[in-house]
């Protein structure tokens, strides 16, 4: 997401208004997680230009999270701004998605290459057409349809947890928002489920409980661990690892972000990735407005 986009800035100050007016109806925490997934859209967007490809990447997931917050919190018709941004974002995170899934999903590419492809293809129609065209509708509902089909499919937590994104994500572009926050309420929860998955498939993770919650929980990757492809037998060098481990938890915000401007429920947490001394990097639960109590 460009850093100085005219149009991703009328998006928050889109959000911004709507937290605004918002007053007693919305959560303050709902109010602290949004403007923590802001600070990092801000952060990203103004990341290191010599990591320019590994930045990218991340902000395809924000660019989704950010779309999918001023459609969810939206109570007057969806923004056309919005939409197109958000059509846009889940077209152009197909090839991170796909390279995300094949490096923890060794079954991925029966999903990839089938029903999600043409999913991902009618997305693009619908971005060509536009919603004023009068098939638009029936192009996304045909998305829609496809990417059930790819949900009986998806054999693992992190597969199902894309699947369920789009089905969410496509549910809110049709305005169906009770829909949309069944899938990303499932999407979150089988995100969560697959990074459980990377800590019991792999012996070189350490799971501490965080001093500052008592619902948070500290992942300890090594660096240069077998950790996101420990199943295919490759051990990836740091930097990739850690990438890859990067790239999975901004998905993990993004369907964070999705979910808390939908549900009606507690906001759900967000994920980080720090550096914590030599060869080490922690991925940690972040719950915005929750005060740390000693870590």
């Amino acid at each position: 997401m460009a850093q100085n986009d005219p149009a991703d800035r009328r998006i928050w100050d889109s959000v911004d208004e709507q937290l605004s007016r918002g007053g007693e109806a919305v959560d303050a925490r709902l109010v602290g997680f949004v403007r923590w997934y802001q600070q990092r859209a801000s952060e990203l967007s103004s990341g290191d230009a010599n990591d320019s490809s590994a930045e990218s990447d991340l902000n395809r997931w924000i660019a989704i999270g950010s779309a999918t917050v001023v459609l969810g919190l939206s109570t007057a018709g969806l923004p056309g701004d919005a939409i197109m941004k958000l059509i846009t974002a889940l077209v152009d995170v197909e090839e991170v998605q796909s390279t995300m899934l094949k490096s923890i999903d060794e079954k991925a590419t029966r999903l990839l290459d089938g029903p999600l492809r043409t999913a991902q293809l009618l997305l693009r129609e619908a971005q060509r057409t536009g919603p004023a065209d009068p098939r638009y509708a029936a192009i996304l509902q045909q998305a829609w349809e496809r990417s059930f089909d790819a949900y009986g499919l998806a054999d693992s937590p992190q597969s199902r947890a894309v699947v369920q994104m789009y089905l969410g994500q496509v549910s809110l572009l049709l305005n169906r928002r009770e829909d949309a926050a069944h899938w990303l309420t499932e999407s979150y929860r089988c995100a969560r489920e697959a990074v459980d998955h990377m800590v019991a498939g792999s012996s070189d993770i350490r799971v501490l409980r965080s001093k500052w919650s008592t619902a948070a929980s500290v992942l300890y990757y090594p660096v240069g661990a077998v950790v996101l492809a420990r199943k295919l037998g490759k051990i990836h060098r740091a930097q990739q690892t850690q990438q890859e481990t990067r790239t999975f938890v901004e998905f993990v915000n993004a369907v964070a972000a999705a979910t808390n401007s939908l549900s009606s429920g507690p906001p759900v947490a967000g994920l980080i990735v720090e550096p914590r001394g030599h060869n080490v990097f922690v991925v940690r639960e972040c719950r915005p407005g929750v005060r740390a109590s000693g870590a």
